[in-house]
């Protein structure tokens, strides 16, 4: 590696083109940049593609979730369970209901939500349950649909933007009341709140968009014109813009080609590490049924196996030019949260323990099979060098 010319392998690149970028403006210039009209087609077109009656589109993953948590009616007092290996989105979310989180432990394998963690977390209290994917892994969230049905609790499927991979051979997000696919692209964002229930989406869409939820029918009733609206509730302004909306449209059509670059590229630092498996764990693939997109490639550092720290490893990585990060920092361990509900730093130990080993390393569409090599390569010579 010392005589090889140093490179720089960002973290994070959007998978967005020059080439997307010409179709989102011919889609602009087609819909006569009408935003509503942007809006309700690529509504649509998603609804139609996940085979949902509903999809409801959004501006960021948080409000998808507090107009979710609105619509469901939960308010202060209630009580949602949701992991803390989450990004900070999930817990202000609940904050902004007014509600409580209580949080729960993941499994120590594919990172998501633990039942028995759950279970243990339920009370007269708990309104919803909150399911999160870990970085392109879905969650296995039948088991939790039925300890959800048992309690008389809803469940939120929070899943990375994109509906073509399956669960169970059906679409990722078919089981929960409520399924948002949140597009982490950086570039992009947004999100789609997708549901099956009439009186749920209607309550989405007027929260939506201030609170509006009856418009006269200006065809027949001539006292109205079409400026007239009504406020019924507070509302939030979260509607998905045109340009999101254009983006998404285009994005749409290449998800399953990135997807599989993606894969690809996850292929190459698997079977590069594989060798190495008494230092490093890599991510779990090979569940029946549960599919990977590959948002993210999270490996882990079998700590006694390496002489330095999570910390120091990923230093150790910046200095040969790679760029790598931690996936989030559990939430309980953040000042609010912690004051808040006074969790000990170990309470959750799948938690704790994922936390200060896992390294994500850069993963994206445009990220070349020899970057990709390189990233593999680099994180093989620290392994080496701080063996024990």
């Amino acid at each position: 590696m010392s005589n090889q010319a140093l490179r720089h392998i960002p973290f994070t690149r959007s998978d967005v083109t020059n080439e997307d970028l010409d179709g989102i403006a011919g889609t602009l210039k087609e819909s006569d940049k009408d935003t509503f009209r942007l809006v309700s087609a690529c509504e649509q077109s998603f609804a139609e593609l996940i085979k949902f009656p509903y999809a409801i589109a959004v501006n960021t993953a948080m409000n998808a979730l507090v107009l979710s948590f609105s619509a469901l009616g939960i308010k202060q007092g209630d009580e949602v369970i949701l992991p803390s290996y989450v990004s900070p989105d999930a817990g202000e979310a609940v904050e902004h209901a007014g509600a409580s989180a209580v949080f729960a432990d993941i499994d120590p394998q594919t990172l998501t939500l633990s039942p028995e963690s759950v279970m243990r977390g339920i009370s007269n209290k708990t309104r919803a349950i909150v399911i999160f994917d870990a970085a392109g892994f879905t969650a296995d969230t039948a088991p939790l649909q039925q300890i959800a049905a048992a309690n008389g609790i809803y469940v939120i499927h929070s899943t990375y933007y994109n509906p073509l991979y399956e669960y169970r051979h059906k679409t990722a997000g078919s089981y929960p009341h409520i399924t948002i696919f949140s597009n982490n692209d950086p570039f992009i964002k947004g999100s789609m709140i997708a549901t099956d229930m009439e009186k749920t989406q209607s309550s989405i869409r007027s929260l939506r968009e201030h609170g509006i939820k009856t418009f006269k029918n200006y065809d027949t009733d001539t006292r109205f014109g079409n400026w007239y609206y009504e406020i019924t509730s507070p509302g939030f302004d979260c509607m998905m813009t045109g340009i999101q909306c254009a983006l998404y449209t285009v994005y749409l059509k290449k998800a399953g080609q990135y997807i599989e670059r993606r894969r690809k590229r996850a292929e190459i630092y698997s079977s590069l590490l594989q060798p190495f498996h008494n230092a490093l764990l890599l991510p779990r693939v090979d569940v029946s049924d549960i599919n990977h997109t590959w948002q993210l490639f999270i490996m882990r550092i079998i700590i006694d196996s390496i002489l330095i720290s999570r910390d120091e490893f990923i230093n150790e990585l910046k200095q040969k030019g790679v760029e790598a990060s931690v996936h989030y920092i559990p939430l309980h361990l953040h000042p609010y949260y912690a004051k808040k509900y006074k969790y000990n730093y170990n309470v959750f130990p799948n938690t704790y323990e994922a936390y200060t080993s896992a390294v994500s390393l850069p993963l994206y569409a445009h990220l070349s099979d020899d970057d990709a090599a390189y990233v593999a390569k680099t994180v093989i010579d620290v392994v080496k060098k701080y063996s024990r």
